[in-house]
């Protein structure tokens, strides 16, 4: 049972991983809980039609300090990124997520759904050999394309509810960035330039872990505006995921839920926003490098 898991897992983190805040188990319980209730039956299908998915060969995960932040272990083997790099986490909340991610791995390992580990692993290897200005670039479409920023006008109940739940958002975003935005019920958004501008030099002071994890929360929600709330903890996980499905709520509420259609696409949702929302909470700071 999810219950059962949970407290399996809370065993886990205080046992072996000792995290010194609570609020840092209590919201990797959240994620791990999530991932193993939500996403066990594909795991059971990947283990009987996928002949080349790795099978769990580690009995201990464990987590140290090393240099000048913490690796995690398995059977006492440093874990390396898929560029063949030796992981090196900047601080312990980081690592015990990372390590929370292998410990819950089953009979096969499915690194689709450690988004921790993948977001961390971007981070050290930026496989697409990126500057930060190249991936600002790619972030900034975001805002012209924003979900928040296009409005349904037919039926007049979905925008009424789009706008009684979006634009409390969008006045933040404004506020905090000091920009402009247009919402509207057309095929195109108006952008000012000054808005960019703005956008643009807000991303570029982020650090490249904090970045990664934008770029994976904004391909997630399709909002710029949602992810820039959701790094400022301005909006929890769950409220950035109800914000990007508005349309599906809507619709759903009116003709009922496809199981394991809805509800499937809903967690996934939530799992990869709140994996987000932890790692840019642990990002550490644009001066940060990794010694051995």
């Amino acid at each position: 049972s999810v219950c059962a898991c949970g407290s399996k897992l809370q065993l886990q983190f205080r046992l072996r991983f000792s995290v010194s805040s609570s609020r840092m188990v209590q919201a990797g319980m959240v994620v791990a809980v999530l991932r193993a209730a939500v996403f066990a039956p594909q795991r059971r299908l990947a283990s009987t039609v996928a002949g080349h998915a790795i099978k769990r060969f580690y009995k201990k995960v464990d987590m140290a300090p090393h240099g000048n932040g913490y690796v995690v272990t398995l059977d006492g083997r440093r874990i390396k990124t898929p560029q063949g790099k030796k992981v090196l986490l900047p601080n312990k909340e980081l690592a015990a997520l990372v390590a929370a991610e292998w410990e819950d791995q089953d009979v096969y390992i499915d690194r689709s759904q450690m988004h921790i580990s993948s977001l961390c692993n971007t981070s050290l290897d930026n496989p697409n050999r990126l500057s930060n200005e190249e991936r600002v670039e790619h972030l900034l479409p975001y805002l012209e394309t924003d979900t928040l920023l296009f409005r349904t006008p037919i039926p007049v109940a979905l925008l009424e509810k789009q706008e009684k739940s979006w634009d409390p958002v969008v006045r933040w975003f404004e506020q905090q960035l000091s920009v402009k935005t247009h919402p509207t019920t057309q095929l195109s958004v108006t952008t000012d330039p000054q808005t960019v501008t703005k956008v643009r030099t807000y991303l570029l002071s982020l650090s490249p872990w904090r970045l990664s994890g934008m770029e994976f929360a904004a391909d997630t929600a399709k909002s710029l505006i949602l992810v820039t709330a959701l790094a400022h903890g301005h909006l929890t996980a769950q409220q950035a995921t109800n914000l990007s499905r508005q349309e599906v709520l809507f619709q759903t509420e009116r003709f009922g839920v496809v199981e394991w259609g809805h509800t499937m696409e809903e967690q996934d949702t939530l799992a990869r926003l709140s994996a987000s929302a932890l790692f840019m909470r642990h990002c550490p700071s644009p001066s940060w490098q990794p010694e051995e």
